[in-house]
């Protein structure tokens, strides 16, 4: 009994460092503490040796505006996706739209309150600058959503849909004005060939997600970078990794929810 007491506390004493350093970072990772933390270095950076700090924020720039957050938009976009499907907490024409009208009516109002501000601080030449008055903070709503709500809270993929549809109509609002997407065969070629490639992937029930993201993700954002389309949208026409892996089972997940999802009154 004294030996077993022993060889059992022993293995728990050496078991105490892996836990001890795995602690942090459960209750960093389950409380979505990354962004907050993140930008606390960053602002105690900046301000404490800003030469170093731009430095590295320059040479960071394009990977995270324009590959990082590929992956975080296919997130969010995941969850929407979830929503939507049938016994999801947005699967109804009627929620979903809501959240249409919903951006419409932000970007209107957005837009009027820029240019009141504009004409009231005789600042006309900034007149033009108004579509990024419409945009949302896609990353800063969603932490602040996923901290304070329930995991499975409709309003999440509600406040993404929002925001994705105001910046999407920021977008093409500032492509109508100023175009810049040029049309390339090439680009359209390689589209074309990653949505191609997911749907054989999806039908042949291929169950691994590096797949889509090393060969349909890369050839997408390839082409788009190629027209002149920010390429963090990539991931986005290829659907959600899971919606693409689980194939004719996709109601499966609407099913499970739907018990769930009754008693959220939308």
């Amino acid at each position: 009994m004294k030996s077993h007491a022993l060889s059992s506390t022993a293995g728990s004493l050496s078991h105490r460092p892996h836990e001890s350093g795995v602690r942090p970072y459960r209750f960093i990772m389950d409380r979505f503490l990354l962004l907050p933390v993140g930008a606390l270095v960053a602002l105690v950076w900046a301000n404490a040796e800003s030469e170093s700090y731009y430095r590295v924020a320059h040479a960071l720039a394009f990977p995270v505006n324009h590959i990082a957050m590929a992956f975080f938009l296919a997130l969010i976009g995941q969850d929407v996706a979830d929503a939507l499907v049938p016994g999801g907490a947005l699967h109804s024409w009627r929620q979903w739209s809501l959240a249409l009208v919903a951006a419409a009516g932000g970007m209107a109002g957005s837009a009027g309150l820029y240019y009141a501000y504009v004409a009231a601080a005789h600042e006309t030449v900034l007149t033009s600058a108004w579509p990024a008055a419409v945009a949302v903070d896609i990353a800063g709503g969603y932490y602040l959503l996923r901290t304070i709500c329930r995991p499975r809270s409709p309003i999440i993929p509600f406040l993404v849909i929002v925001a994705g549809a105001s910046d999407l109509g920021a977008l093409m609002i500032q492509a109508a004005w100023r175009p810049y997407v040029t049309f390339r065969p090439i680009a359209l070629t390689l589209l074309v060939v990653a949505l191609a490639l997911a749907v054989y992937l999806r039908r042949s029930n291929r169950q691994s997600v590096l797949l889509y993201v090393a060969v349909c993700g890369v050839l997408s954002w390839v082409s788009l970078y190629l027209a002149g389309v920010d390429p963090v949208l990539a991931l986005l026409p290829l659907g959600d990794e899971r919606g693409l892996v689980r194939g004719q089972d996709g109601q499966d997940v609407g099913r499970q929810r739907q018990g769930h999802q009754r008693g959220n009154g939308w």
